[in-house]
């Protein structure tokens, strides 16, 4: 990726994106990784109701790409996303020219891999943990922020 395109990337992020870590709940047949009752999941997203640029981050970039049907007076819209580690290479990438998404990105930035093994430690469990209460604190809808 080169520098006026990650410029761009993080620009869109900053507009239309979201960047944060997912809670998802385990079913009864637990993560082969994890005896926990949640996992946790970096995540980003960009959606719009622009389809062809939302396409064309699918394309170029990975992930995929779902179409979110109208409700009301809504438009339809778009929605590509990235999990896992492609979201933290991307992040990492987009990083130095982010202005409104930084802080969650800082905080993405840190979340622990488990490359000590499996299953995950208690360490990195509860750091996972508590970078999402962070992340969930910064992207919470009509806080106020600094």
């Amino acid at each position: 990726m080169k520098k006026l395109q990650s410029a761009y990337l993080a620009g869109l992020i900053d507009g239309e994106g979201y960047i944060g870590i997912l809670k998802v709940k385990q079913g009864k047949k637990k993560d082969w990784f994890s005896n926990r009752e949640f996992i946790f999941k970096p995540v980003l997203k960009v959606a719009m109701v622009d389809r062809e640029l939302v396409k064309w981050l699918h394309q170029s970039f990975g992930g995929s790409f779902e179409t979110r049907k109208a409700h009301g007076n809504a438009r339809e819209s778009y929605c590509w996303s990235l999990r896992k580690g492609q979201t933290i290479d991307f992040v990492r990438r987009i990083y130095p020219y982010l202005k409104v998404k930084r802080k969650q990105a800082e905080i993405l930035l840190r979340f622990p891999s488990n490359k000590a093994g499996y299953p995950l430690t208690d360490d990195i469990y509860e750091k996972r943990v508590d970078l999402y209460n962070q992340i969930r604190a910064l992207n919470k809808r009509g806080s106020v922020r600094d």
